[in-house]
């Protein structure tokens, strides 16, 4: 008996556990009869009302995809921290404390300076990334235990034209509005003019923040010409 993908409708073998196409481990229980029928077979009324189901029982959940959303980018940022860079905030925080000790109680020489410096610095560094890693586990069993939940909630919901991944209500609400505009005919028509859009955006935010620092730039450049010049001045007339 043929089955489909629980996630993107792809026929499967009646034996398989996971779907070649998506990679999605599949759940018997779960296994709609027929596939996702794909947007582009769908006329616009049609399309359009399905995604009208799909965002009012999503909105449902749209308080669990905001916090999925948080972890995801909390993950991210804390995936970008070095050790390198905790030793040396830490470091930075040993060498104002040896300037405090240096002032008020008159610590001073090579050996004190390094072994508050840099004993700041590794022990700090240390418990700061410990501290991280712990915190990213407990992210990560957060994060599995809401996607799970969340496609648990999705796979409710019959005939959704959108895929798991963009089934956050916002982004559906973005591409219903899209294809009412009739900037797209297609799901993923709409899902292309989003990262479109949000490339431009991008790209303008960029030219943007260019010119700002070129008139930074500028005006510092024009500040210092003037103050030359009134230097100058100020140095011909006391010569005279």
């Amino acid at each position: 008996m043929a089955k489909y993908c629980v996630e993107c409708g792809h026929a499967l073998p009646s034996e398989a556990k996971f779907c070649n196409a998506c990679g999605t481990r599949q759940d018997a229980k779960a296994m709609p009869a027929e596939p996702r029928a794909s947007s582009a077979n769908l006329g616009r009324p049609v399309l359009l009302k399905r995604l009208d189901d799909a965002i009012a029982h999503l909105s449902r959940k749209q308080q669990h995809y905001d916090y999925f959303d948080k972890l995801v980018a909390e993950k991210a940022a804390r995936q970008s921290r070095s050790y390198a860079g905790s030793v040396f905030g830490f470091a930075i925080l040993g060498l104002i404390v040896f300037v405090v000790l240096a002032l008020f109680f008159e610590i001073s020489g090579w050996p004190a300076f390094f072994v508050t410096v840099l004993g700041i610095g590794f022990m700090g560094g240390t418990w700061s990334n410990s501290a991280n890693v712990k915190r990213l586990e407990v992210i990560e069993r957060e994060i599995t235990g809401t996607e799970r939940g969340l496609r648990s909630h999705f796979s409710e919901l019959r005939d959704c034209p959108v895929a798991f991944e963009y089934s956050n209500p916002r982004v559906v609400s973005e591409i219903r509005r899209l294809i009412s505009a009739g900037r797209a005919d297609t799901v993923k028509e709409a899902i292309n003019c989003m990262i479109e859009d949000a490339h431009r955006e991008k790209v303008l935010a960029q030219q943007q923040e260019i010119a700002r620092q070129a008139k930074k730039a500028a005006d510092a450049a024009g500040t210092a010409s003037l103050f030359t010049a009134a230097t100058f001045l100020s140095i011909t007339s006391k010569r005279r």
